[in-house]
This record gives structure tokens, C-alpha cells and sequence, in this order.
């Protein structure tokens, strides 16, 4: 079995193969993410079925066939990113997270917020330590609950 590949000008790739059993499946994968999958049965010039799968589901299908397929990881990650969010906060100059490292605020054990990134000027500071210090005007990439980063806000403020 060979898969084969043919450039569609405009409209993206088209692949296929001849299965064993004597069927072709084509698949096109439209420039735009729209996938389309063929089947032709043995000797027969027209398409017995069609189907039309998004990006997201020609993936994972893809993902059921090579045997990658995880369910319930992804339905667990789905619902652990459905409770959290990311924020953007600024670091105001002379507050009292100014000058201060993260660990001397306690910000993941006392709020529950993850600090992902600092930028800083031109400056982007990714997964920063807990010695880092928190400087007037950063702007912190953090994630976690609603509720943490309410908590997150007051402790930046000195609260």
C-alpha cells in the first residue's frame, strides 16, 4: 500500500491510497482546514460515501487510527482548562509587589496562581524563578481560578 499525494492549486492537498481489499480512499485537505474523505469501492469511478470533518475532528480521528487516541486525557484536560483561566496583570510602580521577589510575596501558596511569563520593557522572562524580582510597569502572564486570581490581586496590592 502507497500513499499518494497531488497538489490541488486553490484548494489545497489531495492524498490517496488503495486499500487491500481492492477500495480507494481519498482524502482532501482543504487549505481553509476542511477535510473531506472518499470512499470508492472496488471498480467504481463515483464516491459510495463522502465524508466532511473539521480540523479539530480530522485529528483526532487521525489520532484513533494510529492508535494515539487518548479519551480520557483529553476529556480531563478539557475540564482542568474549562476552570482555569489566563490573566494578564501589571506590576504598578512603588505597590507593594514592586522590588519584591515572588517568593518573598508567597504568590502560588497564598493565592494559587502560577506566574507563566514576565514581560518586562522588550524583555519576555518565561516560567521565572521564585527568586525573581517583581519590578514597576512587568506585566505578568499568570493562570489559575477565578478565585485565585482575585486573591492573586489583592496580595500584588499588599491586601
Amino acid at each position: 500500500m502507497k500513499m499518494h499525494e497531488a497538489e490541488l492549486p486553490g484548494v489545497g492537498r489531495k492524498f490517496w491510497i488503495h486499500t487491500d481489499a481492492g477500495e480507494k480512499v481519498t482524502i482532501i485537505r482543504h487549505s481553509a482546514g476542511k477535510r473531506e474523505v472518499y470512499r470508492f469501492q472496488k471498480g467504481e469511478e463515483f464516491p459510495s460515501s463522502v465524508i466532511e470533518l473539521s480540523e479539530e475532528e480530522a485529528r483526532e480521528a487521525g489520532a484513533v487510527l494510529s492508535g494515539e487516541f487518548r479519551l480520557r486525557t483529553v476529556e480531563r484536560m478539557d475540564v482542568i482548562v474549562k476552570e482555569m483561566s489566563l490573566e494578564w496583570v501589571k506590576v504598578e510602580t512603588g505597590s507593594h509587589a514592586d522590588g519584591r521577589t515572588i517568593r518573598d510575596l508567597a504568590i502560588r501558596t497564598k493565592t494559587g496562581v502560577s506566574i507563566l511569563a514576565i514581560l518586562r520593557e522588550d524583555l519576555c522572562i518565561p516560567g521565572p524563578e521564585s527568586s525573581e524580582v517583581l519590578k514597576g510597569d512587568d506585566v505578568l502572564l499568570v493562570i489559575g481560578r477565578p478565585e485565585h486570581h482575585k486573591r492573586f490581586r489583592k496580595v500584588l496590592a499588599g491586601e
